[in-house]
This record gives structure tokens, C-alpha cells and sequence, in this order.
């Protein structure tokens, strides 16, 4: 789990307060540590891949990976979901950080139970860290990943290999995706070669 001092490091313009009184949304873990490393090291690539395109976070937990996004991609229509019960935390943190929809971007948050519910659109990006951390959440997972990635649209997750199986690639293959991960020179420093990987998730072609 990242530390204040890491996050202050690490995005320094950026407000967030630990609240763990949700559950274990209420922090920024290491594989979001990660992916926010790489929308860092590649603002120009997201910005010209989202300009005024839409995305979703799935499991935001407390919004500040699409707070990041957001920074960086300023005309994004960006979707953060969670349980209810994590809704209050990631607006708070759209607020700390005085983002808000405008003329040029929404911003929206809502519930999003996997398998369960489903949203009224598709989006062209779809992210999200630590969200089939057990076996449970591989089918919910996938199957909101089918009702919501558009059809060229790409999924960016990052996972600890110590938690997600060969399993979770296997039933990726069975819902017609494809993966790769994500080289680990283009990663985060002091994170290369341990358990932490991101993986980009398309349709198959």
C-alpha cells in the first residue's frame, strides 16, 4: 500500500485522504501505484487516445485514479463506479481536488455491482487496479468488461500475480478478449521484475 509520502512524491498537485471506513477502497494500493506511474510517463499517449472520448473506472474505490486521468486528460468524460457504500469517498476526492463536469468533460459517479447492474453505454477506455484480487471476481469481472468495452475500445488493469491466477487469462480467452501485459521498462521505477503487473485487455479481432 502507498504511503502519503509516496503519493505526495508522486503526484504532488493531487489531494487525497485515506478514509477506510468503507473498506479497502479507502487507500491507494500498490497497483495503483503503478498505473498511475504509467498515465504519467505517458500523458501524450492518453491524451490523444481520450480527447473527448469516455471512460470507466471499475472498483475506483476512492476516485484517485480517475482523479489522475482527469488531470492529465482535461476533455475526458470519465465514469468512476464502486458499491455504494464508496460513492461518498470518491466524490469527496473529485472535490478536494475542484473537478467537476464543464462544458468540455462529465464527470460521473455511480454504483456499478459486476454482473449485476449495468450501465446505459460503452466507453473507449476501461481501467482499473486490484479488481480480481480472488477467483469470485473473475466472471463478474469479465462479464462487465463485455457489457461495457466498446468494440475498439482497450482495458488497462493492474493486477498482483500473487492473487490473480492463469485462471482469470484463461476465462479472458473464453469471452473473446485478448491480453498482454504491459512491458515492465515502460513501468514504474523500484516496481520492475516483482509481482505487480499492469495488462491491456482488448476484444479479439
Amino acid at each position: 500500500m502507498a504511503t502519503s509520502s509516496t503519493l505526495q512524491t508522486l503526484t504532488p498537485n493531487i489531494t487525497f485522504t485515506p478514509d477506510w471506513s468503507p473498506g479497502l477502497g479507502g487507500g491507494v494500493w500498490s497497483t495503483a501505484v503503478l498505473l498511475t506511474n504509467y498515465f504519467q510517463t505517458h500523458p501524450q499517449t492518453f491524451t490523444e487516445m481520450l480527447s473527448k472520448k469516455s471512460a470507466l473506472e471499475l472498483g475506483s474505490g476512492n476516485g484517485y485514479l480517475s482523479v489522475v486521468l482527469s488531470t492529465i486528460v482535461k476533455d475526458l468524460n470519465i465514469t468512476c463506479t464502486d458499491t455504494p457504500s464508496h460513492l461518498p469517498l470518491i466524490s469527496k476526492t473529485f472535490s478536494e481536488n475542484s473537478l467537476s463536469s464543464s462544458p468540455s468533460r462529465t464527470i460521473t459517479v455511480s454504483s456499478l455491482l459486476w454482473g449485476t447492474e449495468t450501465l446505459p453505454s460503452t466507453f473507449d477506455f476501461i481501467f482499473g487496479t486490484d479488481v480480481v484480487y480472488r477467483s469470485h471476481l473473475y466472471l463478474p469481472f469479465l462479464s462487465c468488461l463485455t457489457s461495457h468495452l466498446s468494440p475498439l475500445g482497450t482495458a488497462i488493469i493492474g493486477i498482483c500475480m500473487t492473487d490473480t491466477t492463469s485462471d482469470f487469462f484463461e476465462e479472458c480467452k473464453k469471452a473473446n478478449f485478448r491480453y498482454q501485459r504491459i512491458s515492465d521498462s515502460k513501468g514504474c521505477d523500484g516496481m520492475r521484475g516483482v509481482t505487480f503487473s499492469l495488462y491491456v485487455i482488448e476484444w479479439k479481432p
